[in-house]
Parts: structure tokens; C-alpha cells; sequence
């Protein structure tokens, strides 16, 4: 993408991003939160915005967060919010609609870096790949459509269609921590995207902490990293296809390895730092807030795909 495509992206990539604060906004200013916050196919106990301030209330007299049977958050949740717990609904309105903007411009980040080539994989190619040998572009029948756009329009396409979803303006609305989580999600994966190794394993640490299931991610980002990577360092007009990258050992297992060792490392160094963030005296959050996504001890009814997961 050329400087001057990039400059076009960014202008209609702003457009979309002032619709989707709009929207937010307008369902803000209509009343929407406490129906959507109340909503059990939106929030779950461990997503909940309403019971992490009570958290903070409760850290506001004196007293324990886990003392009681009702917040289950991490003590990250707690240390985020801290400095916003005194101020009005519409500054924390606004901090989970920023939350959304920037998953929005991750996505549109992690597309425009991402380039696969479009040659037919055939051995020819990849000896000529291999080789060195220049590819020559594979002349393109496609025609741009409604439903099919041009591929200068897809990073903003992806944005779009992340940033205007019902469920993902629902849980901003909610204020639903899942929009946090969403937000390291592609933070993570963008990363990954970039080629950004360390990055990326800190990133997923970080998002493990809120959420363990995430821990099935460490692969998949190691081998995307590498297949990236590889991309990269070869000249635009002789990309190579993910298949091209595994037939000329651009996968290592070492370095798989070393991405899942520097996530475990920065998960452990978390998990700590939350230890210390409740006066490094108990360990009771652990079982508080990781246990209680095994143990169920809340059966809240809920009618969604969550009920599946939290129960």
C-alpha cells in the first residue's frame, strides 16, 4: 500500500470510526446502558462493569473486594479503573467507546500489514520462490463488486464490519468488560501480524490474566509470527504463500517454543503483579476470580452461548 493509499485508507478509516462513536453515543444519551447492563445475553458476572465498581467501593472503605461472593474480576480490572472510580458515567462511557475505537484501528492495522500473495501454488512457483526467481503477478479477473471490493478497501471494510456488529456496539453500551478483552484480543493478534514477537507473547500474557481460555492462542501467534516474518524479508513481488513458507523451513520449533516460554514468564510476572495490588498479603483472588470460571458457584440464568461457558 502506497503512501497515498495509506492517506485515503486513514480518511475513510476516520469516517467509519466517527459513525461507530456516534452510535454508541446516541444509544448512551437514549438510555440504553442499564437495560443492555442488566442484560444476561450481554454481561456475565466475570464481565460485569456495575459489580467492579462495587469493588471499588468496597476498596474505597477499607475492605477486601473478594471479602464477598459478588466480584470475580482480577486485580488488573481493579487497578485500570482506579484512578476513573470517582468520575461521572459519561467518562467511563467514553473509556469503553475509546476501547472500541482502538480495536477498530487494530483491525485496520493488522489488514494492511497482512499480505498473502494471490499465485497459484504450484511447484513451479515454489522453486521459483525458493531460488530467488522474481514471480510474475497473476493477471487478476477478478472485477470489483458490491460484494466484492477492491482490496484497497478491506482494511477499513474489516472495521467497519468489527465496529458496527450489534453484539460488539452491545457490549460497549453494556460497558461489558468483554470490549477490554476484546480489545487485547486484537491487540495480540495485530502484533503477531506486525511480526512483533515479544510483543505479541506480552500481549497475550496480559489478556490471559482476564480470561485463561485464551492460553489455546500461544501456538496459532508463534506460527503466525514466523510465517509473517518470512513475508516480510522477501521482496513484494516475489511474496511467498504460507505453503511456500512451511516447504522452505520458515517454521522453527525452538522459536514456537521460546514464544510460549516468554508468554508463560509474563503471565507468571502478572499474576504477581496482581498479588501485590491486593497488598501482597492473600492470595484469595486467584480462587475468587480464576476459580470461579471452573467452580460455577453463580448459576445466573442466561439464555446465550455464555451460559455454555460459565456453567
Amino acid at each position: 500500500m502506497s503512501a497515498d493509499q495509506r492517506g485515503r485508507s486513514l480518511r475513510r478509516l476516520g469516517l467509519v470510526c466517527l459513525l461507530a462513536a456516534f452510535v454508541r453515543f446516541a444509544l448512551f444519551s437514549a438510555g440504553f446502558y442499564e437495560s443492555f447492563n442488566s442484560s444476561y445475553e450481554i454481561v456475565t458476572p466475570i464481565s460485569s462493569f456495575k459489580r467492579l465498581k462495587e469493588g471499588l467501593w468496597l476498596i474505597g472503605q477499607g475492605m477486601s473486594p473478594y471479602s464477598g461472593s459478588a466480584f470475580h474480576h482480577i486485580p488488573l480490572a481493579l487497578a485500570l479503573f482506579y484512578p476513573f472510580k470517582d468520575s461521572s458515567a459519561w467518562v467511563h462511557h467514553s473509556i469503553f467507546i475509546g476501547f472500541d475505537l482502538f480495536s477498530g484501528f487494530l483491525i485496520w492495522l493488522a489488514v494492511a500489514s497482512y499480505r498473502r500473495p494471490r499465485h497459484d501454488d504450484n511447484e513451479g512457483l515454489v522453486l521459483k520462490a525458493i531460488e530467488g526467481q522474481e514471480i510474475p503477478p497473476k493477471p487478476s479477473t477478478a472485477k470489483n463488486s458490491f460484494f466484492w471490493p477492491s482490496p484497497h478497501y478491506l482494511p477499513e471494510l474489516a472495521a467497519l464490519i468489527f465496529l458496527l456488529n450489534p453484539l460488539t456496539i452491545a457490549s460497549c453500551v453494556a460497558q461489558s468488560l468483554q470490549t477490554i478483552e476484546n480489545a487485547l484480543v486484537i491487540a495480540t493478534v495485530c502484533a503477531a501480524v506486525c511480526g512483533k514477537f515479544f510483543l505479541s507473547a506480552m500481549l497475550l500474557g496480559l489478556i490471559i490474566n482476564f480470561s485463561p481460555y485464551f492460553i489455546t492462542l500461544a501456538l496459532p501467534l508463534a506460527l503466525l509470527i514466523q510465517e509473517c516474518k518470512f513475508i516480510q524479508q522477501k521482496d513484494q513481488k516475489s511474496q511467498l504463500a504460507s505453503s511456500i513458507a512451511i516447504t522452505s523451513g520458515a517454521f522453527s520449533i525452538s522459536k514456537s517454543v521460546t514464544f510460549v516460554i516468554a508468554t508463560t514468564t509474563f503471565t507468571g510476572c502478572l499474576v504477581y503483579a496482581s498479588f501485590l495490588i491486593t497488598g501482597g498479603k492473600s492470595w484469595e483472588f486467584v480462587w475468587k476470580s480464576y476459580g470461579f470460571l471452573y467452580n460455577a458457584e453463580e448459576l445466573t440464568p442466561n439464555i446465550g452461548l455464555f451460559w455454555y461457558f460459565f456453567t
